[in-house]
């Protein structure tokens, strides 16, 4: 592609929200789309050792346990959108953190690979953006299982929940030292993620942290309050299904691509 023209951007769980709709429409209006990915781990030793007698069908099925059985941890895109009136195209190129959530029940396991992650380091990639900054996903089946259990018809309920521990713990900050822990007992994942959800959007950064111990959840305090006026009296809960649609994150865009029809280049992958 003699005369494409480059422009990087990096997104994490911060942007990605206001992106999602530019990369949505530049995959609609793209000729292809080049993909790459960076994986925690590329081997399962003999499991999925490559032989030259392996026909596409063998190939693909080791690839596809690499895949299930590691995790990836960066996504690369590059949408090459045809220039008017010009012999050339502008390629739009995107690189996506992306981490699991661990919330409640769910909490996914992975496998790391040692060479991998030296591989990552040796390239400058940043493991602290993408554990604390990753954007987060779910397939088909977690997202399914979260939305079954995001109260259905008892959405009041649940808000009463929410609402009073949400109460218990800002009544507790007020005379919380820095590292107490207030116990809130158990709690279903929607549950934790709307008491979470309520906390971002009350109380000053990085005052307190949500902890699951053995099944028991607790409240931590990260730094102690002195100005008790920036607590406030009242607050509203976002519905389970909209906190479930933020937790989708990363497959809103995937599930795009899929369905676009384009043409994908992988650039690097394990064959």
């Amino acid at each position: 592609l003699p005369d494409a023209q480059v422009a990087m951007c990096e997104v994490t769980k911060e942007n990605f929200s206001s992106l999602l709709p530019e990369v949505t429409r530049l995959v609609d209006e793209a000729k292809f789309v080049a993909i790459d990915a960076e994986f925690t781990g590329i081997s399962l030793g003999e499991r999925s050792k490559f032989s030259l007698l392996d026909d596409g069908s063998a190939r693909y099925q080791k690839v596809k346990a690499i895949a299930k059985e590691f995790t990836v941890c960066q996504i690369g895109l590059s949408i090459f959108v045809k220039e008017q009136d010009e012999n050339g195209y502008i390629a739009h190129t995107y690189t996506f953190y992306v981490f699991p959530n661990a919330v409640g029940e769910h909490d996914v396991q992975f496998r790391i690979q040692a060479s991998s992650l030296s591989f990552l380091r040796e390239h400058s990639f940043n493991f602290n953006k993408w554990i604390q900054d990753g954007i987060t996903y779910l397939n088909d089946q977690q997202e399914a299982t979260l939305r079954h259990q995001t109260f259905g018809d008892h959405q009041s309920d649940s808000d009463d929940v929410v609402i009073q521990k949400w109460h218990e713990i800002v009544d507790w900050l007020k005379k919380a030292n820095c590292g107490d822990r207030l116990e809130l007992g158990p709690m279903n994942s929607c549950l934790e993620l709307q008491l979470q959800d309520v906390l971002v959007r009350s109380l000053p950064p990085n005052k307190v942290i949500i902890q699951a111990v053995s099944g028991q959840l607790f409240a931590k305090c990260q730094e102690r309050i002195d100005n008790l006026a920036v607590l406030p009296d009242a607050v509203s809960v976002t519905s389970g299904d909209h906190i479930v649609d933020e937790m989708v994150g990363f497959s809103h865009l995937f599930r795009h691509l899929c369905q676009s029809g384009k043409v994908f280049i992988p650039i690097v992958w394990p064959i």
